[in-house]
């Protein structure tokens, strides 16, 4: 495998699977050192100026996809989801998948889709934010 890439995985630090899932997909990918691992409750205000990620990769649901997109976009880091939410709209993979399928996201063999994102700001009253 490649390893010219760096990849951070991301999972949802409120599913036990998540974590088990990341550990499973490092090992078998034999990425094991070469890659970044932080849940997505802990991004905000995480400086990954010095990472050089080219790959995040979400473990849980739509939701760790949304954290994710807000740290990622900015960076201009495509995100490759994971589902072992419910749903799973925004998500690429089922977890059965991954292991087999991640190999060909990681030589460049898929094509990115980009989307739009949509900032919303709630006020209160007075103008001020809550």
């Amino acid at each position: 495998m490649d390893t010219s890439h760096q990849i951070g995985f991301i999972h949802n630090q409120q599913m036990p699977d998540a974590i088990a899932l990341v550990n499973f997909l490092i090992t078998g990918l034999g990425l094991v050192g070469d890659v970044w691992v932080r849940p997505a409750g802990d991004l905000e205000g995480f400086d990954s100026s010095n990472q050089g990620l080219n790959l995040l990769v979400t473990v849980g649901g739509d939701g760790t996809i949304l954290r994710t997109a807000h740290f990622a976009a900015p960076r201009n880091i495509p995100i490759l989801g994971i589902n072992l939410g419910r749903v799973g709209f925004m998500t690429e993979l089922a977890a059965d998948d991954a292991l087999q399928a991640i190999p060909s996201y990681l030589e460049g063999e898929v094509m990115v889709e980009e989307r739009s994102m949509v900032q919303a700001y709630i006020l209160r009253p007075d103008g001020e934010e809550p």
